[in-house]
């Protein structure tokens, strides 16, 4: 074999060893991607599921802690309290 032969096979034996360790890198890009993908869907989860329980643990605005005579009568005594510290 003639030396530009043998230049050429190196080459050639290189591209190859390139292709490979290209088509090796999109493998793992894959591979991390779909990670990443399912990672970030149980994240999404997780996070949904925190605020559920978030917002349970919070009255809603449906449901006042104090009906309006409730309240009358908190305001009642709120002023009772501050007429007999200003006595």
């Amino acid at each position: 074999m003639s030396t530009n032969d043998s230049q050429l096979s190196e080459l050639l034996d290189s591209v190859q060893a390139l292709l490979q360790a290209h088509g090796d890198l999109k493998e793992q890009h894959r591979l991390l991607k779909e990670k990443l993908e399912a990672t970030t869907a149980e994240l999404v989860s997780l996070r949904k599921e925190h605020d559920v329980k978030n917002n349970l643990s919070t009255p809603s605005a449906e449901s006042p802690a104090l009906d309006a005579a409730d309240l009358d009568a908190l305001v009642e005594e709120i002023d009772n309290c501050i007429a007999l510290l200003t006595r």
